[in-house]
């Protein structure tokens, strides 16, 4: 599967959103999808973070249908956020329902549907007793594998779509756009 490369005029700018959220190419929110949006519904959609939220969206999904098809498809969205943050040697359960910013029972609930289908142990932590260490398993080490390399071929077909030096662009914008702080008074 190669990254498809779309593009849009402006005027679609809503319909791309909604085509999302539907699964339709093209279709607007309203039930007629050749009357196009009012300004009140093109507000909702037309602003960066939904660009970047679709952009990312998209990528993911990429992602997602890559790793099923090299046999891990019983992986979902929510169980790739426990995966980003246990590391090589274990990490404590209480720290990644820190990180997710949950509670400690959501993450459990999460981490022990992932130990079920073989891809995390919980063990004790050897320093304290009530804690509980997360690590890979040998079927966790193999899913995070493949995660690298389907995240290479992405980045390689990304590179192939936009060129070096447009994807090293948009790098250095996404960092830019990563670092801005919401001004609270203007929020």
């Amino acid at each position: 599967m190669k990254i498809e490369v779309v593009k849009y005029p402006d005027e679609l700018n809503v319909r791309r959103a909604s085509s999302v959220r539907r699964g339709e190419p093209g279709c607007c929110m309203k039930d007629d999808p050749k009357q196009p949006p009012d300004a009140e519904e093109a507000a909702l959609v037309d602003h960066i973070g939904a660009d970047l939220w679709r952009a990312f969206r998209a990528y993911e999904k990429a992602m997602f249908e890559r790793v099923a098809a090299k046999g891990f498809d019983d992986i979902s969205l929510a169980d790739s956020d426990v995966f980003v943050f246990v590391d090589s040697e274990g990490t404590p359960l209480n720290e990644i329902a820190k990180q997710r910013r949950v509670t400690k029972q959501s993450a459990h609930e999460q981490v022990h549907s992932l130990v079920k289908r073989g891809y995390l142990v919980m063990e004790q932590d050897p320093n304290d007793r009530r804690a509980r260490i997360v690590r890979y398993t040998k079927k966790g080490n193999a899913l995070v594998a493949s995660l690298k390399s389907i995240k290479r071929g992405l980045h390689r077909e990304v590179v192939e779509a936009l060129g070096e030096k447009q994807t090293k662009k948009l790098r250095m914008m996404l960092a830019v756009v990563e670092t801005l702080k919401v001004n609270k008074r203007n929020a």
